[in-house]
């Protein structure tokens, strides 16, 4: 291997690290330093791009022992004996060296990775299982703090993908035999038949659209499908005012009903079609964290979609560090410059995050989002990049950080604060970002 510390060919060398997505993955070592800041800042995992297609991204578990040691094994210089950790360094001196030290090549990364395997935990009784997937056209991550092995850990994976199935069978739209597939399908306008959980994320999302004022609306789907973000296929044209019309006359969250007993929908226009996909994730992280919970876990955090809920603490006195992404400021970024803009302690909480700057496409040197104002018909064009909630479920925090998106930088925090919610905007301001903060997400931010 090339001498590590030369700061020149230290960007370009290439190690592999086992990622939760793909097994095994080549990253380059300019990610891992990133990556080790964020562990000794207390994140659990990092998101990278793929070397070298940087539209994928890959998932780092940070609080695997084995990848820690691995990354020290290949980055070490075999000519360099390991720096020992200095004694008692405590959480907040690792993430100060973490931050000066990350500038300097080479031998800098190599001492970070050490203080990170060498720089061991109080013992415990508990073990921290983690286990990750796919759904929702999504990934998910599971981290609990068990007094179980690993045969706990399959029995309990082997679960909770059960009850991401029941999830996606009531709620994707992607599914067609789906219950609200068979609901938009349906040109009948009588109530008709769903899951209890359907029935309740329906009103839940019909209470947060009366609320917002239709900022959010769960009948939005015809719209978003017009802009290709749904299930139909991407137009080869922008859509035209009279398109937009024409959908708009079926949007309206006023022509959706639910029933509580029997459970049931219903539709005022054979033509309404309901979608929670603002909302379907943070439900699908509060079932797991329920089912948990009811297997006797305590201490959790599960995370769909970088929608993410947490109970208890990580360790005794160490929270769930949960962290909020820099926004991207063009498309053409290269891998790995993407950082942490925050990171937030959560204690039984929630947190989610809508933003722009991931699911959008180019037309014709214009950039579209893909969050649709419901009042337009049309793609969001204020500068508000990112919004993050703290609420204690995350449907709620979910469909709210999605309300706050549509209503903009302006109103939508009046709105928050109106309501005394804790909530994280990142606001585009010409070639930088400005922060807003609640005092209600400061106060949890200083804890």
């Amino acid at each position: 291997m090339e001498d590590a510390g030369d700061p020149e060919k230290i960007s370009n060398q290439i190690l592999a690290i086992t990622c939760t997505r793909c097994s095994l993955t080549r990253v380059s070592i300019r990610d891992i330093t990133i990556a080790s800041r964020a562990v000794a800042l207390g994140a659990s995992f990092w998101d990278t791009p793929c070397f070298p297609q940087s539209n994928n991204r890959h998932r780092i578990d940070l609080t695997n022992p084995v990848s820690q040691a691995h990354l020290l094994a290949t980055i070490m210089p075999a000519s360099q004996p390991a720096r020992p950790a200095p004694p008692n360094l405590n959480r907040l001196a690792r993430g100060i060296l973490a931050l000066a030290l990350i500038p300097i090549a080479g031998y800098s990364v190599h001492w970070i990775t050490t203080l990170l395997v060498q720089n061991p935990q109080p013992e415990t009784h508990h073990t921290l299982l983690s286990f990750q997937g796919t759904t929702m056209g999504t990934t998910y991550s599971i981290k609990a703090v068990t007094k179980g092995d690993q045969q706990t850990l399959d029995v309990l994976g082997e679960q909770i993908e059960e009850q991401l199935k029941i999830v996606n069978h009531q709620m994707s739209t992607y599914l067609d035999d789906s219950e609200l597939s068979l609901f938009n399908a349906s040109e009948s306008t009588d109530w008709f038949d769903v899951s209890p959980e359907t029935a309740h994320v329906t009103q839940l999302a019909l209470d947060l659209a009366e609320d917002s004022q239709g900022a959010f609306d769960p009948t939005i789907g015809p719209l978003v499908n017009l802009w290709s973000f749904g299930p139909e296929k991407r137009p080869e044209n922008i859509p035209t005012d009279d398109e937009i019309t024409a959908r708009r006359a079926y949007v309206g969250y006023q022509r959706l009903h639910t029933r509580k007993d029997p459970p049931a929908l219903k539709k005022d226009d054979p033509r309404v079609s309901v979608d929670l996909s603002a909302i379907a994730k943070g439900h699908g992280v509060d079932q797991v964290a329920l089912f948990l919970e009811s297997q006797g876990i305590v201490a959790y955090l599960v995370e769909i979609g970088g929608e993410v809920r947490v109970k208890g603490e990580k360790r005794p006195n160490i929270p769930w560090n949960v962290a909020v992404q820099k926004p991207v400021v063009s498309t053409d970024h290269l891998p790995g410059s993407t950082d942490i803009q925050k990171l937030v302690p959560l204690k039984d909480a929630s947190l989610a995050t809508s933003g722009d700057y991931h699911n959008f496409f180019e037309h014709e040197g214009r950039r579209f989002s893909h969050t649709i104002d419901p009042q337009t018909g049309r793609p969001i064009t204020h500068m508000l990049t990112s919004v993050s909630v703290i609420s204690p479920t995350c449907a709620q925090a979910d469909g709210i950080a999605t309300a706050l998106m549509v209503m903009g930088p302006e109103r939508g925090f009046q709105w928050a604060l109106d309501r005394n919610l804790p909530v994280y905007m990142i606001v585009k301001q010409a070639e930088r970002f400005q922060e807003r903060l609640s005092p209600q997400f400061q106060s949890i931010l200083n804890q």
